[in-house]
């Protein structure tokens, strides 16, 4: 005896097979955010990275030239105008203010 499906119940498996596919979609969309997060996480660490080496670099030239006014002050020099770059870096990449997302709950049903 072979088993059917009843109208009823295959219409109750359709809905069920939608959702999930959306659920699976969302599901991707996350992964690719989350990938996408990673990659600006490691990106950024870098960049302390380097402002920690630069940092350290900087404490150490100043010791060093701590009796010459001239090499002190064309490094303030070059600090206010790296100041001013880093600044403008920074606005630049800022990313755009996100819209909301729709809401696929109410066409899905879920």
């Amino acid at each position: 005896m072979g088993w059917f499906w009843t109208s009823e119940q295959t219409l109750l498996l359709r809905a069920i097979d939608a959702r999930v596919t959306i659920l699976l979609r969302k599901v991707g969309e996350l992964m690719a955010a989350l990938d996408e997060l990673r990659r600006e996480v490691e990106e950024t660490q870098g960049v302390v990275d380097s402002a920690i080496v630069l940092l350290g670099d900087l404490s150490q030239y100043i010791r060093d030239n701590v009796g010459n006014q001239a090499a002190l002050l064309e490094l303030a020099a070059d600090l206010d105008s790296k100041q001013v770059e880093l600044a403008d870096a920074i606005a630049a990449n800022q990313p755009p203010t996100p819209e909301p997302p729709p809401d696929d709950e109410e066409e899905s049903g879920i």
